[in-house]
């Protein structure tokens, strides 16, 4: 059984504030491809986490010792299984529903993806229904986003979980937005040509592997977020279509910067007031720039290592921890000279 099929959230925390159905794509393209480029003194800034146990800054890894990337900035991107519709509805936070790790490399120029699948097993830290701390248990990663009062505290916890797991590398910055700008959102680059990358929607939309669709803003939804929540472990190939979408997206955005960047940026700006984040909305016009020299291709996509096993109640990701440490090194780290 999966997590979008039974609300199993009851938490019932003060709120500030609803969040809505959001799908981690809105965010990677807002605030991404706008231009998150982020100058080189922000990224002094630590994401706030109550494990320092561990500093990040130089480690040994099969006897080798590496010293951490300043070069790299992480923001993590946050999708939201709530909509606006569901406002003055106080059963919970909401969850966030997808995942992925934005990671910024100023001293190679790239771009890289880093796919959080939602139900990866992992420590995060819950709260009783006055807010007190219960500690950190083994649980669905996207459930830490559901224990913070309101979007931004949200946001805190779901950045602690996940560099928690990340051996505790800092996350800069973070950004959350829900499915209701996703029409506005796709009207920026107009009608868009993806490649499908599976068959998942070929009986309810006709859409086959390979074929070549139009995505426009009255299909964009389907696309990006339907999946048959009957059949098991079906976040995987949803995750497939959001990467092939993220794709096409960004490379039309590249071209539209490059024809009429003013005017492009000046349409972003409608959406950025809608998403949650920690990045200044004045720099995104001076980030912008950089979009345009950095690359993003099929070898820029990376996955959090680990298998889909069928728990007692839902969907569980269990990480191989192996290969997830040593992808943190690949990503993260630099080995010293001798």
């Amino acid at each position: 059984m999966n997590t979008d099929t039974t609300d199993i959230m009851t938490i019932t925390t003060k709120k500030k504030r609803n969040t809505y159905i959001g799908m981690i794509i809105i965010v990677i393209l807002v605030i991404a491809l706008a231009g998150s480029l982020i100058y080189i003194n922000q990224t002094k800034k630590k994401a706030n986490t109550k494990d320092h146990s561990s500093d990040y800054h130089e480690v040994t890894y099969q006897g080798k010792k590496y010293r951490y990337n300043s070069s790299v900035i992480s923001i993590l991107l946050l999708g939201i299984d709530k909509t606006k519709k569901d406002k003055n509805r106080a059963t919970s936070q909401g969850q966030s529903d997808a995942m992925e790790m934005l990671l910024l490399d100023r001293s190679s120029k790239k771009l890289k993806l880093l796919t959080i699948p939602r139900d990866c097993m992992t420590p995060i830290e819950s709260f009783d229904g006055s807010g007190e701390s219960l500690g950190w248990d083994k649980n669905h990663i996207n459930l830490a986003y559901a224990f913070g009062d309101d979007e931004e505290s949200g946001c805190m916890h779901a950045m602690q979980a996940v560099s928690k797991m990340l051996y505790n590398v800092p996350i800069n910055y973070y950004g959350a937005m829900d499915m209701d700008s996703l029409d506005a959102l796709q009207n920026i680059v107009g009608d868009l040509k993806v490649k499908v990358p599976n068959n998942t929607l070929a009986k309810a939309e006709g859409w086959k592997k390979g074929d070549v669709i139009t995505i426009n803003a009255r299909n964009v939804e389907k696309y990006v977020r339907t999946r048959d929540t009957d059949v098991a472990f079906s976040n995987e190939t949803r995750m497939e279509r959001q990467r092939s979408y993220f794709q096409a997206y960004y490379e039309k955005l590249k071209v539209l910067l490059k024809k009429d960047f003013n005017g492009t940026v000046s349409k972003m700006y409608s959406l950025v007031e809608h998403v949650t984040t920690n990045i200044s909305y004045d720099n995104l016009e001076t980030f912008g720039n950089y979009v345009l020299d950095y690359s993003f291709d099929d070898g820029s996509y990376y996955t959090i290592p680990g298998h889909y096993v069928s728990g007692d109640l839902y969907d569980e990701y269990n990480l191989d921890q192996t290969a997830l440490h040593k992808q943190v090194i690949t990503l993260y780290y630099r080995a010293e000279e001798n």
